[in-house]
């Protein structure tokens, strides 16, 4: 499992901090941020020991909120 504070790579050779760890609806969602770019912020679920970067705008801002970082 992919925890708080770890630094990875993705497939496009970038490095990202995981920023959070939020479990919901029985997954695990990561929020992560470029370490060369700190507005390279993506959110990704953590599945079969992947990561899959959601596209789904809804479900992101409801992360952002569950971070409290979106007022509805």
């Amino acid at each position: 499992m992919v925890e708080l504070g770890d630094l990875i790579t993705l497939s496009d050779d970038k490095r990202y901090l995981v920023c959070s760890v939020i479990n919901y609806d029985g997954k695990d969602y990561l929020s992560l941020t470029n370490i060369d770019n700190m507005e390279d912020i993506i959110f990704c679920v953590y599945t079969n020991n992947e990561l899959l970067k959601i596209e789904d705008e809804s479900l992101v801002k409801n992360l952002l909120m569950m971070r409290g970082e979106v007022n509805e």
